[in-house]
């Protein structure tokens, strides 16, 4: 009975000094200067350079931004719906001396210990410091022991 399978086929062998057809793929690196492809692969750089270095820019601006919220014990701060959550009553800094921290003191008598919120996560607004929570999450968060 004949074999049913089919004869495996083997690449061809490339002479030496054989090289790949690059047509249509010209590299601007490789093309002489005050070329039409020359200019046009320095005007792709520059473009690329000119967008890195916007972002560059965008991001330590935001970094500034984040930076220059300098909470204030006593302040006001609220829940995304502009509730009340409470009173700023310590401000936690780092080694630099740059807060990090704040221990917000809820409103009304629910409870005698304050609840700790990231400084990132804050935002300024005209009525006081503005948190990315609600009410209800801020009141089920634990609380921070200061005994201890």
């Amino acid at each position: 009975m004949p074999s049913q399978i089919a004869p495996v086929s083997t690449p061809a062998i490339q002479p030496s000094g054989w090289r790949p057809d690059l047509k249509g793929f010209e590299v601007a690196a490789l093309a002489p200067p005050h070329s039409d492809r020359h200019i046009q692969g320095m005007n792709t750089r520059l473009t690329r350079n000119a967008f890195l270095a916007a972002l560059t820019v965008g991001l330590l601006g935001a970094n500034a931004a984040l930076a220059q919220i300098k909470p204030v014990e006593g302040q006001t701060v609220r829940a995304v719906d502009g509730v009340v959550l409470g009173l700023v009553t310590q401000v936690v800094t780092d080694a630099a001396g740059r807060p990090t921290q704040v221990l917000v003191q809820p409103k009304g008598a629910r409870t005698a210990s304050p609840h700790s919120l990231s400084v990132k996560s804050l935002t300024e607004s005209p009525e006081g410091l503005k948190a990315p929570i609600t009410k209800a999450e801020f009141d089920a968060m634990p609380v921070v022991d200061l005994e201890n």
